[in-house]
């Protein structure tokens, strides 16, 4: 295997495994000597790849909205066959691994709210979550006002289940 096949890998393990801690324990209070024993490395290789926790964090952010993204799409796809949010939400919701991606997207957002970088990114994906269901609604037909209510919508009920099922997990972890 070749030196950046390596590279590659161990990033990718590093991604995958600073979500799942993040995910449950919150971005301040993981480590990266807990990251990289979940990814099977020693620190140092953190160190190798990534310049702070931060660094590695937008990668994780990169990549969990990349996957909020692939649910919208399942929602923007729904919005031909329906009219009802609440099932709009359902589509979001059916992506698989919901409390994960809950943990995450409720921390980016508390991340956020400190960190431009994540801000700017979480920005950047909320507009256009919001511009590619206002075009869905379009396309299935409804007129460019009623479409924008509907996007609204589908994304404060979709924000607001994710919240719903952090809490979910907080009561069962209590």
């Amino acid at each position: 295997m070749k030196q950046e096949e390596r590279r590659a890998r161990t990033i990718e393990r590093l991604v995958l495994a600073a979500g799942g801690v993040i995910a449950e324990g919150g971005y301040e209070r993981t480590t990266l000597e807990t990251i990289a024993a979940g990814a099977g490395v020693s620190k140092g290789a953190v160190y190798a790849h990534f310049d702070s926790k931060l660094d590695l964090f937008l990668l994780v952010v990169d990549s969990e909205l990349a996957e909020a993204d692939r649910r919208v799409e399942a929602v923007a796809a729904a919005m031909d066959s329906t009219t009802d949010v609440t099932e709009l939400v359902g589509a979001y919701l059916r992506g698989g691994a919901t409390r994960q991606h809950a943990g995450l997207m409720a921390e980016i957002w508390r991340v956020a709210s400190a960190e431009p970088a994540v801000r700017h990114k979480i920005e950047a994906q909320r507009r256009a979550r919001l511009d590619r269901l206002s075009a869905a609604a379009i396309d299935a037909g409804d007129l460019l006002a009623v479409a924008k209510k509907r996007a609204q919508l589908a994304v404060r009920l979709i924000d607001a289940a994710i919240v719903e099922a952090q809490l979910e997990a907080a009561r069962g972890v209590a």
